[in-house]
């Protein structure tokens, strides 16, 4: 016999309402958030968006995000560290491997790379951008020295990960 689903929407309360039980859908929620970059050390970074856009939703502990930062200035001399990407809206579960990540298309890096993507960083709302130099080579964080002082960046992220 098919399941028919009710033809009304299905509302939550503003404020969620913890359940206990492994099968009550007891949190959804639709929303934006405003992505940024900076380096882990970010040191006289100077970053000037045209665009920073992003969009979630939020279903139980899984976020699916999307995402997208566009500089018209990038400029640095003292920043170290890998490209960090920040304003995640929920903070990851750690350890952040188990919290997942997703892909990024990306405008404005030196190098060749057969992939490039992102996972969020431990008890923080921040993400590392992750790559590999070619198929099977290990996952790397992407230093400073791949994303060129006084350039633009144009990075689109797509993604989910756990809360």
């Amino acid at each position: 016999m098919p399941l028919y689903l009710p033809q009304t929407p299905i509302y939550f309360p503003a404020t969620q309402v913890d359940d206990a039980s492994v099968n009550a859908l007891d949190d959804y929620e639709e929303g934006t958030w405003t992505p940024s970059l900076t380096f882990v050390t970010a040191g006289d970074l100077s970053v000037v968006t045209s665009t920073s856009e992003g969009e979630y939703v939020k279903v139980g502990n899984h976020v699916f995000l999307t995402g997208r930062v566009v500089t018209s200035t990038f400029t640095y001399t003292t920043a170290t560290g890998g490209l960090r990407l920040t304003g995640l809206p929920f903070t990851p579960v750690t350890p952040s491997a188990a919290a997942m990540g997703g892909i990024a298309i990306a405008q404005g890096f030196t190098g060749t790379f057969a992939a490039i993507g992102w996972r969020p960083v431990n008890s923080s709302t921040q993400a590392d951008f992750m790559a590999t130099s070619t198929t099977g080579a290990a996952v790397t964080t992407m230093s400073v020295t791949q994303w060129p002082t006084a350039s633009s960046v144009n990075i689109r992220i797509v993604g989910q990960y756990h809360t």
